[in-house]
Order: structure tokens, then sequence, then C-alpha cells
């Protein structure tokens, strides 16, 4: 299920939903920290929060199976994988949370007990670190991948190898 789409390693695909929802879900999260733009931010934040959670588990599984399929069992490429699947399992546990609190949030605010006092402060700070967190995550998550796909050695330098403009 998650090895193929039309030729395409289904990872190759997924990802650019993660790339997209994740860092959409945080910026919601923020929208809904804020007491002016929460009412806003109410539905959304937790639907694209779920929609990312969804993105990164497919991207994960999809990885796995592009591992295996490429059989690679060490050297440079081995130890750049590695190190992308170990950021990526950060950022599925991170999202987990992240999708708890979005749902703990909406509950919140929903009934009524983000109005005042204490508690919509402390949901708005928890919200904004978790945004960070994920939306950090996720950056360093496509850095890895990318240097694992484009540069998994390190030997090459794409500033000096760039054409020289006049």
């Amino acid at each position: 299920m998650f090895s193929e789409f039309h030729d395409l390693p289904v990872h190759a695909l997924a990802v650019h939903g993660a790339v997209v929802l994740v860092p959409l879900s945080a910026l919601f999260a923020v929208l809904f920290a804020v007491p002016r733009t929460r009412k806003w931010a109410e539905w959304a934040f937790p639907l694209f929060t779920i929609g990312a959670m969804i993105a990164v588990f497919v991207s994960k599984q999809s990885g796995q199976k592009l591992f295996v399929h490429i059989g690679v069992t060490e050297g440079p490429l081995y130890d750049a994988i590695k190190k992308h699947e170990s950021a990526a399992n950060r950022l599925y546990y991170l999202m987990i949370v992240f999708t708890v609190l979005a749902i703990i949030a909406f509950a919140l605010s929903r009934s009524g007990k983000l109005e005042s006092g204490p508690l919509p402060i402390i949901v708005s700070i928890v919200l904004v670190l978790a945004a960070a967190a994920v939306a950090y995550q996720t950056y360093r998550v496509g850095e890895l991948g990318a240097k694992a796909v484009w540069n998994p050695d390190g030997s090459v330098d794409f500033n000096s190898s760039a054409p020289q403009l006049p």
C-alpha cells in the first residue's frame, strides 16, 4: 500500500503533503493562540493538524518501504538515510502530541473554557511552542532527506559548482 503509485515511490509524493500541511497546521495553531483570530482558526486548526498527522504517517510508512526497496545496508547513503529516518521519527511523535493538543484546544474552545482566566494564556503558550517545534522538525527532516538524496556523502559543494554569472 505504501510502496508505489503510478510507478513512483509513494514517499516522494507523500512528503509533499507533510511539507505543506505541517507548517499550515503550525500557522493555524498560532492563529488559534491569538484571541482575536481564535474563532477564525477554531475549525481549521484541528482539521489541518489531523491532515498533517495523516500525511506524516503516510510519509513515515512509505519511507520505510522505500528504504527496504533501495536495499542499502552501509556507507554514506545508509548513514544519511538513517539520520533522516531518526529525525522523521521524532517528527512523527511530535505530531501525535501536536494533534492531541489541537483536539484538546478545540474542545476547550468549543466549551467556552478559553474565554477568561489563566487557561487561555497557558494554552496559547503551549500551542505556539508546539507549533514552533513541529515546524522546525519538519524543516530538519526535509533538510536531512534532501541531503540523503542529493549529497549523501557531503562531497558536493553546491555553491562552488554553480555557474558563475558575469
